[in-house]
């Protein structure tokens, strides 16, 4: 996708590659346009040949024109089936198109970016893009260009039998469009502000209904319903001021038609008197009149859904194609070791709040490192920049000599597993899954690994109880599963994964003691011959470590060996100290458990 697109931009843009489909569109418009005009004329010739003709050789003398005209009828009725079969065949690959650039762009945006956009909005906004976008084209096709071109064809046929009547015609469509246009931007104001309401009366009503519990609890449905009444009453008002508006607009653009056609009527009756018309001429101007007021009245109503739709791809745009923070490398990182350094670094959420600020430490390959330090100290924001969901401000980190700015964050995180403390699942299958990480493999062997991946993580047992087994679905954000079975299958995954550097923020935080026993061998295992960070909580987890560094307000004040911190008798000593049942303070004190990257200052 294109940044900073418009609307209109974003529209003729994404119909571009269809060249061949557009083409068919336009000849049927075209086709119709002509139509429009000259089936009222072969009529006019049919009539004005049947005042003029002999009783007697009337049908020799009719029926080329008749047949002209009977073919135009069958004609107009093929002509439409190719409209038809364009839109079959654009509408379905334009909204492939459509998702699949919205998807390849807003993949690329930051960690930041996810955080302040709920992911309900942006995928209604790439709803809004899938949705709206053929609209557009179908009103700006066969409403906007097929009534200018009927237009302009009438005034060449309504010029053939006398100026006046091309002329008044020109003249009417132009300020019938002018009101059109004023009109519709009003209503789509107020358009707007209805919609504003209802999504405040929808939101509202969810609200009161994801908070049911407080709602009967407090017995408060009396006071929801009432609360609800309120914005609903000015939603009425809303929508009956926008009706109102669409009355007498309606009623002023029929009297505009009304008058319009009255004077041709007139004009017509008198230029008869004259004998400069015939009877033909009064059926084809009768004719290309209606059949362009007609065009002219839908196209003044899709005038309103067309600006009502090009804002709401405006709206989806704006947030879309907000421009990337987090720049994609162009080298591919190659991790055979797992060195980690950090050179300088230098990193602030704000810029007068510093978290890092030339910070320089280096993690060797296959090291196991425990990061401890109170909520808020820089644990998470340490590791989040090595996953780089955030840039540095200054200096670099490398990973086997290789700036990671400089790689692709596709090869970096394929380098890196990560079993999350609350991991979050797709709703889909407990083997898609284990396997999402090996997404290229072939269905066989992806089963028979993710198979082996669920026993070393004590997942199997309980899979295969489930009546499903692997291709159960296990609900949004894995809903269906306890808080200790999605960590097993989280562990699961990092086993098949196998990446050289793995991060854990205490993986086994939510098992049962006897399950946790049974893991902290497997996690031995997996953490072999790799470079593993550990946000530590749990005594057990930390005797397992090479190193502990110890974080407070952002810096590393304290690094070494278990036993080598607790002879400092510093900030370890003292979190070590007051530990509660095997767990240090720092995660006590905090009440909820947050993923890893969903910490901000952490």
């Amino acid at each position: 996708m294109l940044k900073n697109r418009s609307a209109l931009s974003f529209l003729f843009n994404s119909a571009k590659p269809f060249r061949l489909y557009l083409a068919l569109h336009f000849f049927v418009i075209f086709y119709h346009a002509i139509d429009t005009s000259l089936w009222p004329y072969v009529s006019k010739l049919l009539v004005d040949k049947l005042a003029a003709s002999n009783q007697q050789n009337i049908l020799t003398e009719i029926w080329p024109i008749a047949l002209l005209l009977i073919i135009l009828t069958f004609a107009s009725n093929i002509i439409w089936r190719i409209s038809d079969y364009s839109w079959a065949k654009l509408t379905p690959a334009l909204k492939k198109k459509i998702v699949a650039e919205s998807m390849e762009y807003l993949m690329q945006h930051s960690h930041t970016f996810f955080q302040n956009n709920f992911s309900g909005a942006l995928a209604s906004k790439i709803r809004d893009l899938f949705s709206a976008t053929p609209k557009l084209l179908d009103i700006f096709l066969y409403n906007f260009v097929r009534v200018i071109l009927s237009v302009a064809f009438a005034f060449v046929a309504l010029f053939t039998v006398h100026k006046f009547f091309a002329f008044g015609l020109l003249f009417w469509a132009f300020i019938f469009a002018l009101m059109a246009f004023s009109a519709a931007k009003l209503t789509n104001r107020m358009s707007v502000n209805v919609a504003t309401q209802q999504s405040k009366i929808m939101g509202n009503i969810v609200d009161a209904i994801g908070n049911i519990a407080n709602v009967k609890l407090f017995a408060n449905a009396s006071f929801e319903s009432k609360r609800i009444g309120t914005f609903q009453n000015k939603y009425t008002r809303l929508f009956e001021r926008r009706g109102f508006f669409l009355v007498k607009f309606y009623l002023l653009h029929g009297t505009t038609f009304a008058i319009y056609f009255s004077i041709c009527i007139v004009a017509l009756i008198w230029l008869y008197s004259q004998s400069l018309v015939t009877l033909g001429d009064f059926l084809m101007i009768f004719t290309i009149n209606n059949w362009i007021i007609q065009e002219m009245w839908n196209a003044a109503n899709q005038m309103r859904t067309f600006l009502e739709e090009l804002g709401t791809v405006e709206q989806a745009l704006q947030i879309l194609n907000e421009p990337l923070k987090i720049k994609d490398g162009s080298q591919k990182l190659k991790v055979e070791k797992g060195e980690i350094i950090f050179e300088n670094v230098k990193f602030s959420y704000h810029d007068d709040q510093p978290i890092f600020a030339g910070k320089s430490i280096t993690i060797a390959a296959g090291q196991k490192v425990g990061l401890v330090g109170h909520s808020g100290s820089g644990k998470s924001t340490f590791v989040n920049l090595i996953l780089r969901l955030y840039d540095v401000d200054d200096g670099k980190i490398t990973i086997d000599g290789q700036d990671i700015a400089a790689a692709t964050l596709d090869s970096l995180h394929r380098a890196i597993g990560i079993i999350p403390q609350d991991p979050s699942l797709f709703h889909r299958s407990l083997f898609e899954n284990i396997g999402y990480g090996m997404t290229n493999a072939a269905k066989s062997e992806a089963k028979e690994l993710a198979s082996a991946a669920a026993k070393k993580a004590h997942a199997h047992k309980f899979i295969k109880e489930l009546p499903q087994g692997y291709y159960a679905l296990v609900g949004e954000r894995g809903i269906k599963l306890s808080g200790g079975q999605r960590q097993r299958i989280a562990i699961a995954r990092a086993f098949l994964k196998n990446a050289p550097i793995l991060i854990l923020d205490e993986a086994t935080s939510q098992l049962d003691s006897i399950t946790e026993n049974l893991i902290q061998e497997s996690l031995k295992n997996l953490m072999q011959n790799k470079t593993t960070l550990v946000v530590a909580h749990r005594l057990s987890t930390l005797a397992m470590m090479d190193r502990i560094l110890v974080f407070d307000r952002g810096k590393i004040v304290e690094d070494g060996t278990h036993d080598e911190l607790l002879a400092m008798n510093g900030v370890y000593k003292r979190l070590w100290s007051a530990q509660v049942g095997g767990i240090l303070t720092y995660q006590v004190e905090r009440a909820e458990a947050v993923p890893l990257w969903q910490r901000k200052a952490d």
